[in-house]
């Protein structure tokens, strides 16, 4: 944080062709009443948005919006945003090479004051030159080299799309003051082909959602289906983030969410990424060692706390066929459904939250008595075996959610969150090696106090969605609470004598 433009089949008549299309030219835009944001406190001077589009599993194109500067046009002040847009898109059945680089003007309220493009499809180039004029567009297109000229009736406040351009399409969503339920009715201009198309979508929720393995965002999700489907994540601050074209299989991802240069190649985690995330994957083991160290440094001297902790490595996985799954069928069937219809994100938000507690806290719990029982480990130790499982699975959790980073940005907080996050588990497993040694009572007690421990961690990304903390803030209450956890942890079992 999400319908479709047909560019492959119908992009030499939208660009080259002269419509034949105008029962759209009927359609008024829905602009009355909203309060616009101006376009310099959504996009300022200067900044740079990139998008990578992507089918299946290759990079097949970019796109580079740059607000270039200000400028007056024909008296109306307004914005040059430089637009550098390379697609490269090869099937069995269809090939399109595109390369369109020129400016786009915009007005302070985003409508569209005119283009200068050169534009290139396959191997055919010509230019796109318009500028608005009082109530009409004037200006020239070429078609074989040809020059055409044009003057067109405009109005001074209608919003303008083409094919692949994401950025346009997110000046306008960013221009509306979106809500979650609302319904979308209006209508763009398409400059290139010179008519307008009606548009139609809803604003189907706001929601926390993984946009792209592992990195997730809080994001309207939107359900375009004029003039074609599309599904558009919107950050509240008028990023899109990305862009589904369901019917090619392709999606465009903001910069921030995804960086990767055009290339034919499959991306895959390979050698380099493995080398990019590395740091990563050491200062974890660093962080689970003196977890270990401080929760049960006589394990250490003892052969089968390494093998508690690879079983609990190991076992992690089982939350790829477990835990994740079923949260993902929770948000699609029944959170997303709920905020939909009204309900409250902090109320239904516990639903995915206490599905990853019950599911880890069970699974290491049964993984701990496995090894005990599997191995006949004498009481005494129970503690140090549980520590250890719980080390193992929480070392592998974090290094399950890292992404590349290199050396620079190791100590993010990102890095500082997986870090408490094993020390939680390394809690877990203390506490649970403890309950193992005693009553059935008190195996109940202290995993369902673990089960809500954990569920209340899982929680706290809602209050960021939200926008009732900043993500700086969670980290803090995370590591606090941890914290607090393990101070609360030692003087019980010290008390205990089992410390």
């Amino acid at each position: 944080m999400v319908g479709k433009l047909n560019i492959f089949g119908l992009v030499l008549m939208l660009y080259f062709s002269i419509p034949v299309y105008s029962q759209a030219e009927k359609v008024p835009p829905v602009r009355s009443g909203q309060n616009v944001p101006a376009f310099a406190g959504y996009r300022p001077v200067g900044e740079t948005r990139l998008w990578t589009f992507v089918s299946r599993d290759s990079t097949i194109g970019q796109l580079i919006s740059v607000v270039k500067e200000e400028i007056e046009i024909n008296g109306r002040h307004g914005y040059v945003i430089n637009n550098k847009l390379a697609i490269n898109y090869r099937r069995p059945d269809n090939q399109l090479v595109m390369d369109i680089q020129g400016d786009r003007y915009v007005s302070d309220e985003g409508y569209y004051l005119g283009d200068k493009l050169k534009i290139k499809i396959n191997d055919i180039t010509e230019k796109f030159e318009f500028e608005l004029k009082g109530d009409v567009l004037e200006g020239f297109f070429t078609r074989s080299g040809k020059k055409e000229s044009r003057t067109i009736p405009f109005p001074d406040d209608f919003f303008a799309w083409e094919n692949y351009f994401v950025d346009q399409l997110e000046l306008f969503l960013a221009m509306k003051n979106i809500r979650a339920g609302d319904t979308l009715v209006d209508s763009l201009y398409l400059p290139q082909s010179m008519y307008k198309e009606p548009l139609f979508g809803t604003v189907d929720a706001f929601l926390y959602k993984e946009l792209y393995q592992n990195k997730f965002d809080s994001v309207y999700q939107i359900h375009l289906t004029l003039p074609q489907e599309f599904h558009a994540f919107l950050t509240r601050d008028g990023k899109l983030v990305r862009l589904d074209f369901p019917h090619y299989r392709i999606r465009a991802y903001l910069d921030l969410v995804r960086q990767k240069p055009p290339s034919p190649t499959p991306l895959k985690y390979g050698f380099n990424t493995f080398l990019s995330a590395l740091p990563s994957y050491v200062f974890y083991l660093i962080v689970a060692v003196f977890s270990a160290l401080f929760l049960a440094l006589g394990g250490f001297r003892w052969r089968f706390s390494y093998l508690a902790f690879l079983i609990g490595a190991v076992v992690y996985f089982l939350m790829l066929v477990t835990q994740i799954p079923i949260q993902k069928y929770i948000i699609t069937r029944w959170l997303v459904p709920l905020v939909t219809a009204g309900g409250s994100l902090y109320v239904s938000g516990w639903l995915p939250a206490l599905a990853a507690g019950l599911i880890q806290e069970t699974v290491k719990l049964a993984t701990i008595i496995v090894v005990l029982f599997g191995f006949r480990i004498r009481e005494n130790r129970f503690l140090y075996i549980g520590t250890f499982c719980g080390v193992g699975f929480g070392f592998m959790e974090a290094c399950y959610l890292a992404r590349p980073i290199g050396i620079l940005n190791l100590f993010s907080g990102a890095l500082l969150e997986s870090s408490f996050l094993i020390l939680f588990h390394a809690l877990s497993g203390t506490v649970l090696g403890y309950a193992l040694s005693g009553t059935s009572r008190r195996i109940v007690f202290c995993l369902t106090g673990l089960v809500l421990f954990n569920t209340f961690l899982r929680y706290l990304p809602v209050f960021v969605q939200q926008q009732a903390v900043g993500v700086e803030l969670m980290y803090f209450v995370f590591a606090f609470v941890t914290l607090s956890f393990l101070a609360l942890t030692i003087i019980f079992l010290k008390k205990r004598k089992v410390l």
